[in-house]
């Protein structure tokens, strides 16, 4: 009999598998695939990255990395090699949100996977050997770029701060500006997402910690952000981002659904007690960038409607007056004439 390939083998065994499943099989490896997308282009990407980078230096590299940290965090996960790309492997049980992976982490599982001992001064010297070089940060990433799955290499543009758990450097000005760079010379479309359906790179970058990124990815990286990411940037109550996004041509003025405008959503975060300072600073800085005052939303509300709403339920006691200063609402509709009544 002749030989097959491993991957011929594998195919075989998939589509006997897939035969056999049930519906609620096919629906569970359905939301596994998503999740395992999500988890590639989001926290894990610059960890494979990281696992790439190792994987070109350093020939003979294992084409398994058991990431079982010794506290049990990531017990059963794995980065694999498949067909030349990097992907994650991972119990049911882990979601998207919680699979972190410091560069740490995948060094020490590269270590034991070529059978040396993890000590720190074995991680710290052959750190020496792999690490990444701020100065040639940008031609590194595209390096190591080649042996990740695209929607990684998308999601990696993404990241923002958190991408510092692998890069390691200190200066995220800098660090921020090589991944733009980078992603020039990729080709990556940074006005889509990741994966469809998904947030685009911009509108990931809108909380406060991933401002350099943003800022990096629009002026360096050409980025052009949408609509979402605006309103992502007044909800997060991030004045930059919002002064950024409008700068690069998204007008003040959009609209999202139900016909809400972003000084609905300022409005909102005014009157809500977790966030009524910084919301009350958001409405009066995209009125001052030229947010029209008149738009009328789906309940047929202005956006100093809803700032004389929370007025009436502080003075109801429906809300607490220590968290929302009454005074504050005011002060905000009368810095734009709008009569408190």
């Amino acid at each position: 009999m002749a030989k097959i390939t491993v991957d011929e083998v594998r195919q075989v065994a998939s589509l006997a598998h897939r035969r056999a499943m049930s519906d609620r099989e096919v629906e569970l490896a359905a939301r596994a695939k998503d999740n395992r997308l999500t988890m590639e282009s989001g926290q894990a990407s610059a960890a494979l990255l990281f696992a790439s980078r190792m994987a070109g230096l350093i020939d003979g590299f294992p084409s398994e990395l058991d990431l079982a940290c010794k506290n049990g965090h990531l017990r059963g996960a794995f980065f694999r090699l498949r067909d030349g790309k990097w992907g994650v492997d991972f119990p049911a049980a882990y979601s998207a949100h919680n699979f972190v992976v410091s560069e740490a982490v995948v060094l020490e599982a590269a270590l034991r996977a070529m059978w040396i001992d993890d000590t720190p001064a074995a991680v710290k010297a052959v750190r020496e050997i792999v690490g990444w070089n701020l100065k040639t940060l940008k031609d590194d990433i595209v390096s190591a770029a080649a042996g990740l799955h695209w929607h990684s290499v998308v999601g990696l543009m993404g990241v923002g701060n958190g991408v510092g758990h692998v890069f390691g450097f200190r200066n995220e000005d800098e660090v921020a500006v090589a991944l733009a760079k980078a992603a020039v010379v990729l080709d990556v479309n940074l006005g889509e997402p990741a994966i469809p359906g998904k947030l685009d790179i911009c509108t990931r970058l809108t909380g406060g910690i991933d401002f350099a990124f943003l800022k990096a990815m629009i002026e360096v990286g050409g980025a052009k952000p949408s609509v979402a990411s605006l309103f992502s940037a007044v909800y997060a109550n991030n004045t930059k981002a919002v002064e950024l996004i409008v700068a690069a041509g998204v007008p003040v003025g959009s609209l999202g659904k139900d016909g809400v405008s972003v000084l609905h959503l300022a409005a909102t975060n005014a009157v809500n007690e977790h966030h009524s300072d910084a919301g009350i600073a958001m409405f009066h800085r995209l009125a001052e960038l030229g947010a029209p005052l008149d738009v009328v939303d789906g309940d047929g509300k202005v956006a100093t409607d809803i700032v004389m709403d929370g007025i009436r339920s502080v003075e109801a006691g429906d809300l607490d007056g220590e968290r929302i200063e009454i005074k504050r609402l005011e002060w905000l509709l009368e810095a734009f004439n709008v009569p408190i009544y």
